[in-house]
This record gives structure tokens, C-alpha cells and sequence, in this order.
């Protein structure tokens, strides 16, 4: 499913990798809902911000197309701006299971090619939580350089 949602591959390419037939992935893929599970992987909060974001610019410059002196929202117009605005507003202040899963992600990755010394977690002198906090604080940290 991973090969499918998160890296956009192809039926019949994972059919060939896995030596199934595109048909019994096809199976796999309905029984398992995999569009859905897709979805979630390709529509991101930054996707659907820029989305937003497109949708007021285009607002916008219809208004500002008007004749000069009614440059202005009329209230239909209006209310579309404040509940564009109440949406953009709620999704950048709200932290979804797909921002948590994509910073994990992130973060995993990062430690993959991290040489993390775990000599002294092995000698009973660090506990796990220890290393993890600290590992978690050096990604941040490189973050907000």
C-alpha cells in the first residue's frame, strides 16, 4: 500500500515489484481502500492552504477589476472573503494527524542518516526517552536555523 499512497507508484509496477498480478493488486487495492489512504498523503495542509490562498487572491482581483470608486467587496463577495479567511485562520492554527504524521515522517528520516551514539543507552547510563529527546531537540534546533 506504502508503494501506492506515499510514492504515487503505478498498479502494475507494484504488481511487477511484488510478482502479483495487476489484477490481485487491483484486489488488494479496493479491499483496502488505498485511494483513500492516497488522499491523505497527497492532500496536505500546504496544499490546501496555497488552495485557499488562490481562492482570496482571485477574489481580490476581481474586486480590484471594478470601476475605480467601487473597489470594494459587496456582501456576497464579503462573506466569502471572511469564511476564506475563518478557514485559512483554522488551518493554520490547527495541528491535524496528517501535519503529526508528516513531521514523524520527517523526523524518521532525518534519523536515518543521523550517526546517533547509543553506547551510553546500551551502557544503562541514558535511558531511551533521554535519547529520543535529545535527537528530537537537534532536528529542531536544525529546523530553525
Amino acid at each position: 500500500m506504502d508503494l501506492y499512497c506515499r510514492y504515487g507508484m503505478l498498479q502494475k509496477d507494484i504488481a511487477a515489484l511484488v510478482n502479483a498480478t495487476e489484477k490481485t493488486i487491483g484486489k488488494w487495492k479496493e479491499a483496502d481502500n488505498w485511494e483513500l489512504h492516497r488522499a491523505a498523503y497527497t492532500t496536505t495542509k500546504d496544499h490546501e492552504l496555497r488552495r485557499l490562498y488562490a481562492q482570496v487572491a482571485d477574489l481580490n482581483s476581481a474586486i480590484e477589476q471594478q470601476e475605480p470608486g467601487r473597489r470594494y467587496a459587496d456582501s456576497k463577495q464579503a462573506d466569502i472573503l471572511t469564511k476564506l479567511a475563518s478557514a485559512i485562520r483554522a488551518m493554520e492554527t490547527d495541528a491535524g494527524v496528517a501535519d503529526t504524521i508528516d513531521a514523524s515522517i520527517k523526523l524518521l528520516e532525518w534519523l536515518k542518516v543521523q550517526k546517533v551514539n547509543i553506547q551510553p543507552l546500551i551502557d544503562g547510563k541514558q535511558s531511551l526517552h533521554q535519547l529520543v529527546t535529545e535527537q528530537v531537540d537537534i532536528y529542531i534546533k536544525g529546523l530553525l536555523k
